[in-house]
Order: C-alpha cells, then structure tokens, then sequence
C-alpha cells in the first residue's frame, strides 16, 4: 500500500501521512519499496486500523510494536 492508498483508506491527504510518519504515528512500520519510494504491508494496515477499536485511536509506533509483541 502506497501513501496515496494508505491517505485515502484513512481519509486524510498525503501531506498528512507524511506527517504521521515523521511523528511515529503510523503503527505498522513502512518498507522501502525502491529508493526515494515506501509503502506498508496492507495486512499491517488492517490490523492497525482493527487496533484502533481497542484503543478507541489509532496506536502510534511505539503502541502498535508492544501489541504486535505480545500478539506473538
């Protein structure tokens, strides 16, 4: 899932997606898919979002790495 993708399954710009990942806030953790270009794992990204529920918010990177840990 590229940024635009993964800007319109959150309903935000991807402006703003570029934010969330300069913050942490985007859980799962990006791949390089070539130079100068990332994307996430769409499984990752659902789960993040199915987080979400739990949290009541999307988890940041630090919650969604515990999750995954104790998840294993």
């Amino acid at each position: 899932m590229d940024r635009k993708e993964l800007a319109t399954t959150l309903g935000v710009s991807v402006p703003t997606i570029d934010r969330m990942t300069n913050d942490k806030r985007i859980g799962p953790p990006s791949i390089r898919v070539s130079a100068g270009r990332v994307g996430w794992l769409r499984s990752s990204i659902e789960a993040w979002i199915g987080a979400a529920e739990q949290l009541g918010r999307l988890p940041n990177q630090a919650e969604w790495a515990a999750m995954s840990a104790t998840a294993k």
